[in-house]
């Protein structure tokens, strides 16, 4: 699996990490911006699922990322803002998180350019700032395909 080469991290500081991680990203897109799939081409096959998460949560269709994240027992992650440096790791459960809400009304769509990813290595979620959802990794791609509503992006 090619999550399986993402670059394990001990510390949220650590700068060499940061670099290490954002040039294995890029090296998957050959972009020299921030962003990825579906924002960028990829320029090797990986098994990848996207989708309009504006449109899931305008139309409250919240579970069918809760049903993805529970049929592959994804809890704990880590968060990655890729165009801050941020990593950290988050101490609630994911599920929470796609839940979180704050005055204006959900705060997982609006996450921007944030990769989540758990020590498994198994799987990655992707945000985008233009209002997008992409899951990478074999298990987690065919449970979105199978329990996402409407053909990917």
């Amino acid at each position: 699996m090619w999550i399986d080469d993402f670059p394990a991290f001990e510390t949220v500081k650590d700068r060499d990490t940061f670099t290490r991680l954002t040039a294995f990203l890029k090296e998957y897109t050959g972009s020299e911006g921030w962003y990825w799939y579906p924002l960028c081409a990829l320029k090797r096959e990986v098994p990848v699922a996207a989708y309009d998460v504006d449109q899931i949560y305008r139309e409250g269709k919240i579970e069918q990322i809760e049903k993805v994240i529970r049929v592959c027992k994804i809890a704990q992650c880590i968060s990655f803002q890729i165009q801050y440096g941020n990593m950290k790791r988050h101490s609630e459960n994911l599920l929470e998180l796609i839940y979180e809400r704050d005055s204006d009304g959900y705060t997982f769509p609006w996450h921007v350019e944030t990769f989540y990813f758990d020590d498994s290595r198994k799987w990655m979620i992707y945000v985008s700032h233009e209002g997008t959802i992409t899951f990478t990794g074999e298990m987690i791609t065919k449970a979105a395909l199978k329990w996402m509503e409407g053909e990917p992006l």
